[in-house]
């Protein structure tokens, strides 16, 4: 498949999605979500890939969104016909881990899109924030929200009220991001880190995210319980017991 806008590729047990429009900072098109969508479909479907990276250039994550392509919008136009209509359903409702990788400017749309993963790594370079308030607009498909339940309100309403943009290391400190990293071993943590999980159950790391991304915490055992209908927890147990490295299959 050909894409314009991102690089596609695979490493082993793991999907490659990166932002490719490096001139103008990867602002965010219509074409490049649509990209996007189809990129994570893909990976979805293929049984061997584990886990997802999607990440931007040095320079920027993204910048935001494009806003030519919304120039002539209207009100009554998007109450018919929402903006990027169901294409963020693929990011959303993926079931593999995806990690996002953050350098640079992560603005706007750009960081609505890191916000629906499941980890983010960021570089010590990243900047984050929701500039739009300086042009009458606010963040859109949920951002707002998701900010708001990893940062919590008093942050996200400090933000989003400024406009003000953060560092990575306020960025760790408010638990936005998981880890920050000098830029010079980004890649390197990023692909040690993605190896890492693919080298797990593959099932069992699903299991992990419906678990974490349900609006409320589960009240039963049902995650724990469906480990054991699984052939790599039983392989997993017994070679726990005899000291030895589990041999998974992903079944």
């Amino acid at each position: 498949m050909n894409f314009k806008n991102i690089l596609v590729e695979k490493q082993g047990h793991v999907g490659f999605i990166t932002l490719n429009q490096p001139a103008s900072l990867n602002v965010i098109t219509s074409a490049m979500v649509s990209e996007i969508e189809q990129a994570v479909l893909t990976f979805e479907e293929d049984e061997f890939v584990s886990v997802i990276v999607l990440k931007g250039s040095d320079e920027a994550f993204s910048s935001g969104l494009n806003l030519e392509e919304i120039e002539n919008e209207s009100y009554a136009h998007l109450l018919k016909t929402p903006f990027f209509d169901k294409k963020w359903n693929a990011l959303l409702e993926a079931k593999k881990p995806i990690i996002g990788v953050a350098s640079g400017y992560t603005l706007g749309m750009g960081f609505d899109i890191l916000l629906m993963c499941d980890l983010i790594l960021a570089s010590d370079t990243a900047v984050f924030g929701y500039p739009e308030i300086s042009i009458a607009l606010v963040s859109g498909v949920g951002g707002m929200k998701r900010l708001k339940n990893r940062i919590g309100l008093a942050r996200s309403s400090d933000m989003l009220y400024t406009g003000k943009l953060i560092s990575a290391d306020t960025a760790l400190e408010y638990g936005l991001v998981s880890r920050v990293i000098p830029l010079s071993l980004l890649g390197k943590e990023v692909s040690e880190t993605a190896k890492r999980i693919s080298s797990f159950s593959s099932p069992v790391l699903r299991l992990i995210k419906r678990e974490l991304t349900q609006n409320e915490p589960s009240l039963d055992d049902s995650a724990f319980n469906t480990c054991f209908s699984l052939e790599d927890t039983l392989e997993g147990i017994k070679a726990g017991i005899e000291k030895r490295t589990p041999q998974f299959k992903n079944k």
